[in-house]
């Protein structure tokens, strides 16, 4: 990784999973000496290599999120350390031991080591299932579905002169798009690329109507817009009647790497 005065950066990492969504430090080091190494000002303390690791993960983001950093800990880690490190973003695993049965903390110690915690976490392990995904990119179709007066109350009750939109108000009634839609999505943060983005605008200028435009106003209020970007694979790609330009930007953001 090259920074802005061309410096290479460096970083190792025990385990890389979920196709580099995810980094692993795996400590083999006892809860004690865990414990003293921070207390004791140890420059490699556990709290100085989750910064390092956390603003390393920074710089690699897969679906543009940094990957997530997880510390196993195989011979268990003082608890209100496991808990300080849960508030900076790592997530912990191993057996969390109570720190005062390791050794006696001085209070200004344990300040330190509460400063910027949510008390309401308190000590319980966390789950890896509820760790941030990845986000949902929206596609020209997908934004449609979620803005189109087709797909909200009493869009299907239009009678239309176009066969196809007829068949589409038919489909919709037996399966609404919207609601299927937002059983997926919801609860992600969405994203969506410039070239979409400027696709959408340009079509309901043309068609749209004026609640489509709201609609799709008050999405893109919700939604991060990124710029695009094509790997060199993609770039490679020859157009055709299935690929043209806007689908080589689009897609790649849900290619995994």
């Amino acid at each position: 990784m090259l920074s802005e005065s061309m410096r290479v950066l460096k970083h190792s990492v025990d385990i890389v999973a979920k196709r580099g969504e995810q980094w692993i430090k795996v400590i083999s080091r006892s809860a004690k000496g865990i414990c003293m190494d921070w207390l004791t000002g140890s420059t490699r303390n556990i709290f100085e290599q989750a910064e390092t690791y956390l603003s390393m993960a920074s710089l690699f983001q897969r679906n543009f999120s940094p990957p997530e950093v997880v510390f196993e800990f195989i011979a268990g880690v003082p608890d209100a350390m496991a808990v300080k490190l849960r508030s900076l973003g790592v997530t912990v695993l191993g057996e969390e031991i109570p720190i005062e049965s390791i050794t006696k903390v001085p209070e200004d110690f344990m300040e330190i080591l509460m400063d910027g915690v949510d008390q309401n976490d308190g000590l319980q392990s966390n789950n890896i299932e509820k760790q941030k995904s990845p986000p949902i990119n929206l596609d020209v179709s997908a934004v449609f579905v979620l803005i189109s007066n087709l797909t909200h109350e009493n869009g299907t009750n239009h009678l239309f002169d176009s066969v196809l939109l007829t068949q589409q108000a038919e489909m919709e009634r037996k399966n609404p798009a919207r609601k299927q839609l937002l059983s997926q999505i919801e609860g992600r943060e969405w994203i969506i690329c410039r070239t979409a983005h400027d696709s959408v605008r340009d079509i309901l200028r043309t068609v749209g109507g004026e609640s489509e435009k709201e609609r799709m106003e008050e999405l893109f209020r919700k939604v991060r817009l990124v710029e695009d970007a094509v790997s060199e694979k993609t770039a490679t790609l020859k157009h055709s009647d299935r690929i043209n330009q806007r689908s080589m930007v689009s897609f790649p953001f849900f290619a995994p790497g």
